[in-house]
């Protein structure tokens, strides 16, 4: 039961482009209780360090709890040591990663990839990623780092990569203008 078939490296997920390395899975309650392993409440001070505009997580949990409660945050450090945090809430921003059809989907996130693997094709599952996106409050002050917080719930959040959207877009301007194709005029006898 893994995400060997998520593709790996900088790939577009709702229309967002991450770059996938690995996850960083946290505790929950039904993750000790279930699996025995050793997960960390907490990852802190990951490492941004850039501006943007708008910070995407591709993202996902394990095991359900009720709608609408807070099962982690991200919690957003910049450069002039102000904090914010954001909440990690169950069905709108992220729902389990085994769905069958007709399950809910999160109302305030994106669903970014659809796959399978071997455990879940076996009981007629799917298995998801979610992209959940916020506008930054301070888009003009530099994010150094962002901690990842699991609330301890039933729901264990995991994390599989962060994207910031730069502030402005840059495009290359066009110095000169060339036509290959010459246009052929428009014959005089063409109605309208």
């Amino acid at each position: 039961s893994n995400l060997s078939s998520l593709p790996k490296g900088v790939q577009a997920f709702a229309q967002a482009a991450f770059d996938v390395r690995g996850l960083i899975q946290l505790a929950g309650k039904t993750a000790i209780k279930e699996t025995g392993l050793n997960l960390p409440k907490e990852i802190k001070g990951i490492k941004i360090q850039y501006k943007g505009s708008k910070i995407h997580f591709l993202h996902g949990t394990s095991w359900s709890t009720r709608e609408g409660q807070k099962i982690g945050m991200y919690v957003i450090h910049y450069d002039n040591g102000q904090s914010v945090s954001i909440p990690i809430l169950y069905q709108q921003h992220v729902t389990d990663w085994w769905v069958k059809e007709g399950d809910p989907i999160p109302t305030d996130a994106d669903i970014a990839w659809t796959g399978e693997n071997t455990a879940s094709h076996k009981l007629g599952y799917n298995i998801r990623l979610y992209k959940y996106t916020v506008n930054n409050p301070y888009p003009d002050l530099e994010i150094q780092t962002i901690d990842f917080v699991s609330e301890m719930t039933k729901s264990a959040p995991f994390l599989v990569a962060i994207t910031i959207e730069p502030n402005q877009h840059s495009y290359e301007s066009f110095r000169n203008v060339r036509i290959d194709n010459s246009i052929i005029p428009r014959s005089p006898e063409a109605s309208p």
